[in-house]
């Protein structure tokens, strides 16, 4: 088992894709292979390129779904993700290679595919309430 941070501070543009690559192609290659990595949503190509998005011969959006834990939505929500949640969830879905997820907007409210999502920064953002 392999577990770690994703070093994106320390790659360039160029070495990004290639490091996402290498670990994607350790976590692959041999079933006993485990790969855990935790990573900022920083919009570059790291988990693109972790979770294999657009590769031949890839996972589809929901098999690469089944193999993330989006703390956006598991963890208690920072003031950032609290008044930003439209625009983390638009990064979250370029990175794992969802279309745009915003259905529609309405009276400050937010829709999103199967989920509700508050404007109300007071409120922790996620009624619960399915679509």
């Amino acid at each position: 088992m392999l577990v770690m941070e994703t070093p994106e501070a320390s790659l360039d543009a160029i070495f990004m894709a290639r490091a996402g690559s290498l670990l994607r192609e350790y976590g692959r290659d041999n079933a006993e292979n485990v790969l855990l990595v935790s990573s900022n949503l920083t919009g570059e190509s790291m988990i693109p390129e972790l979770l294999g998005v657009g590769q031949p011969g890839g996972e589809d959006l929901e098999g690469r779904l089944r193999r993330v834990v989006n703390l956006l939505e598991r963890a208690r929500p920072t003031k950032a993700l609290q008044n930003n949640r439209i625009e983390y969830r638009r990064q979250f879905a370029k990175a794992v290679g969802q279309e745009d997820p915003v259905v529609t907007a309405h009276d400050g409210d937010a829709t999103f595919i199967g989920e509700f999502f508050s404007s109300d920064p007071s409120e922790d953002g996620n009624s619960g309430a399915a679509m």
